[in-house]
């Protein structure tokens, strides 16, 4: 779900909000493992917290720092490396989430 210097962002808690493309949506209180890559788990969970369709341009100084960067520009050269593009038109899914405790892990596997 996240590239590899996103995800340690993500474990240490600095990464708290991501922006996807996709309309495939993840939802709201559902806990959704993070991987290492397609195939290997890292043994963690996250929480989503809350979804939202924003247009990318939108984005704050303080969503950004969530993302896990300084600043707007920041993020938008990620953005772009990643991928490919940057239209500040484009609808985005926002995402809002947190590591998920071992309770809460727990209520996911029963």
């Amino acid at each position: 779900m996240f590239k590899r210097n996103l995800l340690e962002l993500v474990l240490s808690g600095l990464k708290t909000q991501t922006r996807r493309l996709h309309k495939h949506t993840l939802k709201e209180g559902q806990i959704y493992t993070l991987k290492k890559n397609w195939y290997k788990n890292t043994g963690e969970y996250i929480k989503i917290t809350r979804v939202a369709h924003q247009r990318l341009g939108d984005i704050t100084k303080d969503e950004a720092e969530k993302e896990g960067f300084r600043s707007i520009e920041e993020f938008r050269q990620a953005w772009i490396r990643i991928n490919g593009s940057w239209d500040p038109d484009m609808e985005v899914v926002v995402y809002d989430f947190e590591l998920a405790d071992s309770s809460q892990r727990q209520s996911r596997l029963t």
